[in-house]
């Protein structure tokens, strides 16, 4: 039996194997939007829910346009009665008051304007091609909405990356353009090639150690079911080395460390 071990971690420490880099990630996208209230209103309809694939253009929430009408309206009528008065006064030969009323007509053209705009952003409508990740805004119709408040928030589920968390004890195995694999935690038996990109020279420090951000591409074509946020594993491919150098060479640095030699 010993000479069985000794054989077989001899055969160990010759025998070649891939060395590979297992590390969590996280799937990110760099085109994301928040989508805000344009003015202060009320939220009057919510078309989409949280999680909806949306398309470019596609309405996604409606702000109440009932007090803008009702200006317009009221607008329309005042300068309805100062292009009477215009006509009355130039009939008059009254140039003063007529140019008074005109002054008043420009200034309801430049408050229509106005008015025109606001309705037209009361349709808040998706930038792009997208997945709502925030914003259930069902429980707040006819709610007030200030200016500038965040509403829904919309991500694009293309171009999307994956952001390695790397142990520091393995980010000086890693080079740009090495290839590797990801699989997700939702679909474990399924694989992804990814290429590696760069890595922040700026470590994260936590509670369990030390890691480094790296960033790798997706080489295949993204799934419908891919989300910004989904997590799982990946898995570079670094170089060959033993059997037992790929098992022990962390107990070995730990006992380096430990005992200092």
């Amino acid at each position: 039996v010993g000479l069985f071990l000794l054989l077989a971690f001899a055969l160990c420490c010759v025998i070649p194997m891939t060395h590979k880099v297992k590390a969590p990630f996280v799937l990110r996208t760099e085109a994301s939007a928040d989508l805000t209230a344009p003015f202060s209103g009320y939220i009057d309809t919510v078309l989409v829910n949280v999680g909806d694939v949306v398309k470019k253009g596609q309405l996604l929430v409606t702000l109440d346009r009932r007090e803008l009408v009702m200006q317009q309206t009221e607008l329309r009528a005042e300068r309805d009665r100062n292009l009477s008065e215009v006509r009355r006064y130039e009939a008059e030969g009254d140039l003063s008051q007529m140019k008074l009323s005109q002054l008043a007509i420009e200034q309801a053209d430049a408050k229509l304007a106005v008015i025109d705009y606001r309705l037209g952003r009361t349709e808040v409508r998706a930038p792009f091609d997208g997945v709502i990740v925030e914003g259930d805004l069902k429980e707040r119709l006819a709610s007030p909405t200030q200016v500038g408040e965040v509403l829904m928030r919309i991500v694009q589920i293309t171009d999307l990356y994956a952001e390695l968390q790397v142990d520091e004890r393995d980010i000086h195995f890693l080079e740009r353009d090495m290839d590797g694999q990801v699989a997700f935690t939702s679909r474990p038996d399924e694989r992804f090639g990814v290429l590696l990109d760069n890595y922040e020279p700026v470590a994260v420090v936590k509670e369990t150690g030390t890691d480094f951000r790296v960033r790798v591409s997706v080489t295949e074509e993204a799934q419908d079911w891919w989300r910004p946020g989904m997590s799982g594993v990946c898995k570079m491919e670094v170089n060959k080395r033993s059997i037992a150098w790929i098992y022990l060479h962390r107990t070995w640095n730990f006992l380096r460390m430990k005992f200092w030699f």
